[in-house]
């Protein structure tokens, strides 16, 4: 048996990618690519790559001004090199309920002289998810 998404596999990044669990990833370059829109007209959208991840993100406002909160700049050419924690939500959507990803800032490292925290549980949010 195969899931819907692994038959037909999508190009940018989708909710249903992160299996309910929320990765931490470096932005590898925000940039602007054609593509078409549900309509079937062609639009500039901003694409936010990763290190390491061969799926982009197809960014909205929302997430934008997340990425902006997160590394303090407002200029995208500042975001590489920078981690954001990609995370699966829902919102409304023309008044429907959407599954849909959201970015906040990553956890907090613990400090150097900290001891090693105990392994995580098995539903540990922080397994590392392919995309």
């Amino acid at each position: 048996m195969a899931t819907r998404s692994e038959r037909y596999p999508r190009r940018f990044l989708s909710a249903e990618d992160l299996k309910g669990k929320s990765v931490v990833v470096e932005i590898e370059e925000e940039c602007l690519e054609e593509l078409t829109d549900t309509n079937g007209k062609t639009v500039n959208k901003s694409v936010l790559s990763f290190v390491g991840k061969g799926k982009k993100l197809v960014l909205n406002a929302t997430n934008w001004d997340s990425i902006v909160e997160i590394t303090g700049c407002e200029d995208s050419r500042d975001w590489p090199g920078n981690k954001i924690e990609l995370y699966p939500t829902t919102t409304l959507m023309a008044g429907r309920k959407v599954d849909c990803i959201r970015i906040r800032r990553p956890p907090p490292r613990l400090a150097a002289a900290a001891p090693p925290p105990p392994p995580p549980p098995a539903d540990d949010m922080s397994d590392e998810i392919a995309f």
